[in-house]
């Protein structure tokens, strides 16, 4: 943290899918008519927004998981959907945008929304891989999608 800032909870962070999870999501899994619902849900919670940033163009659904432990093991735990701009989605997954070579952008957006230096950005990058890394040690026992089912009524499995 830069001297003289207090500490705060960024509004836009970093959040890498253990590779035990990669390709596997809702928009992949459910029938094109349910993921539509979804998304539909998720802006109209949002009022057509990006729930981090506000903007109104590009929007897209992100899922919202927890990592927990259960008694049958290491869960990921569906908590929630929410719009996310394109620029909020990249950072989110920024893996992935690491892999597509638009990192920079996505380090700007996050400098931009969290009113972070380049410095600080970095440090948080730092942070999500060792998460990322202490993750992928984990043998995961499943995903629990009842969030999807009490809120949505959607039925599904993922792998």
């Amino acid at each position: 943290m830069e001297p003289g800032r207090t500490i705060e909870e960024p509004k836009l962070t970093i959040d890498l899918v253990p590779r035990r999870f990669w390709r596997s999501s809702l928009a992949r899994a459910l029938p094109p008519v349910q993921w539509a619902d979804c998304r539909a849900w998720a802006f109209d919670q949002a009022d057509e927004r990006c729930t981090v940033c506000g903007s109104v163009t590009g929007l897209q659904c992100d899922e919202v998981w927890s990592f927990e432990e259960w008694v049958e093991g290491p869960m990921r735990v569906l908590t929630g959907l929410r719009a996310l701009c394109y620029p909020c989605h990249a950072v989110k997954h920024f893996g992935r945008t690491l892999h597509r070579g638009d990192a920079d952008a996505a380090v700007k957006h996050l400098m931009r929304v969290n009113g972070w230096s380049r410095r600080e950005v970095h440090v948080h990058i730092s942070a999500a891989f060792a998460v990322f890394d202490q993750r992928n040690q984990v043998s995961w026992a499943g995903t629990d999608l009842t969030w999807l089912r009490d809120t949505l009524g959607i039925d599904a499995t993922l792998s």
